[in-house]
C-alpha cells in the first residue's frame, strides 16, 4: 500500500544493517511497527506488522515456502525473496503457488488483500521508488489504484495475461525528515479478482518484462535493490501458506547456432583445413544416399569435384564467397 511506504523503507534499510551485522535472524522494532527478517536456502523471509495492534504467526517452512496467519487494523506483509541484498539484475520471473484465506467476518473498511511480485528500487535520501505487480486481489475495489493521483499508463501482455499499468508519484517529508518523491509503480493484472477462501493461486511473473513495459511509457524506476514475492494484507485476518516459489534468472535470448556453407569443421572460419576435409566428403559421397549441405558449395544438391574448386578458390582468395 503506498501510503504505508515508510514502514517498507525501514524495514528494507534495517534488514540491510543487520544483514552488515552478521545477525542470522535479525528482528526490529521501532514506533509501532515491526519486522523480521530470516534466511534459509538462499532466500530472505520477512513478514512486517504496522501497529502493536496487530498480531502474526510466519513460519518458513524449510521447503522454500511458508506459513503465516495474522489479524491486522491497519497493514501487514509476509515474503521470500531477495530482501537483504539487491538481486543480480533485473531480469527475474518470480513463480508460485499460494494457498490463501480472508475471515470474511474480520473485514475492516478498506479491506484489502493480494499476492504479487514486489520491488523496491535503489534511490536516495529524497527518492523512494516502489513496484506492485499484483496478480490476485481480494476486495480489488480498494485498491491504491483507485487513490487520487494515479495515472493510468495503459496495458501490455505477459505470459497470457493482460496487465494494465498505474504510475503515482507523492513528495511529501519522510520519518527521515527529507522532502522525499515516493514514486508507485503498479501493474495489475486483469480480472484478478478472487475470493476469501482461494486454494491455490498460481502464477509466474516476469517482472523485466513489467519494467520494460512502464519504460515504453516514459516511466524507468531504476534498478532492483530488493524483489519478493508478497501476501499483503490491510484491515482483516487470515492465513496464507505459500506452497512454492522460485525467484529464478530469465535466459538471455540465445542466437541460434548458423551453419556456414563450406565450414566442415565448424570453427566458424572457412580456411585449408576445410579444403582437407573436403577430400573425404567427395569419397563418402560416392554413396549416392549421403548429404551433407555443409559441402554442396554450389547448392545443386549433389557434392562434387566442382564444389571442392570453389572452397579452394575461395581459400586461395580467388573467390570473394
Amino acid at each position: 500500500m503506498g501510503h504505508l511506504f515508510l514502514k517498507r523503507v525501514l524495514s528494507s534499510v534495517s534488514a540491510a544493517v543487520c544483514a552488515a551485522a552478521l545477525l542470522s535472524v535479525p528482528v526490529f522494532s521501532a514506533g509501532a511497527w515491526q519486522s523480521e527478517v530470516t534466511t534459509a536456502g538462499g532466500y530472505d523471509y520477512e513478514y512486517m506488522l504496522d501497529c502493536d495492534e496487530d498480531s502474526a504467526d510466519f513460519t518458513p517452512d524449510g521447503n522454500g515456502g511458508f506459513d503465516a496467519e495474522w489479524s491486522t487494523i491497519s497493514l501487514c506483509y509476509f515474503s521470500k525473496g531477495f530482501i537483504k541484498e539487491k538481486p543480480a539484475s533485473d531480469n527475474f520471473s518470480v513463480s508460485y503457488d499460494v494457498t490463501l484465506d480472508i475471515d470474511a467476518e474480520s473485514l475492516g473498511e478498506n479491506a484489502l488483500a493480494y499476492v504479487c511480485a514486489y520491488g523496491v528500487f535503489a534511490g536516495s535520501d529524497d527518492q523512494f521508488t516502489e513496484i506492485f505487480i499484483t496478480d490476485s486481489t481480494f476486495n480489488s475495489v480498494n485498491s491504491p489504484i483507485h487513490n487520487d493521483g494515479v495515472e493510468e499508463l495503459g496495458s501490455f501482455t505477459s505470459n497470457g495475461n493482460v496487465y494494465d499499468l498505474y504510475y503515482r508519484k507523492v513528495i511529501q517529508r519522510s520519518i527521515a525528515g527529507y522532502q522525499t518523491e515516493f514514486n508507485y509503480y503498479y501493474s495489475v493484472r486483469r480480472a484478478d479478482d478472487i475470493g476469501a477462501s482461494s486454494p491455490h493461486l498460481t502464477g509466474s511473473i516476469n517482472v523485466k518484462e513489467h519494467l520494460d513495459a512502464f519504460r515504453e511509457h516514459g516511466k524507468d524506476p531504476g534498478s532492483l535493490a530488493r524483489l519478493s514475492l508478497n501476501v499483503e494484507a490491510y484491515k482483516c485476518s487470515g492465513s496464507a501458506k505459500l506452497n512454492s516459489c522460485e525467484i529464478t534468472e530469465n535466459k538471455l535470448n540465445e542466437q541460434p547456432e548458423v551453419n556456414v556453407i563450406g565450414d566442415l569443421n565448424g570453427d566458424s572460419r572457412i580456411d585449408s583445413f576445410d579444403v582437407i576435409l573436403f577430400r573425404s566428403e567427395l569419397i563418402k559421397a560416392k554413396d549416392a544416399t549421403y548429404t551433407n549441405h555443409l559441402a554442396d558449395i554450389d547448392s545443386n544438391g549433389k557434392i562434387q569435384v566442382n564444389d571442392l574448386v570453389l572452397i579452394t578458390s575461395f581459400v586461395l582468395g580467388k573467390r570473394a564467397k
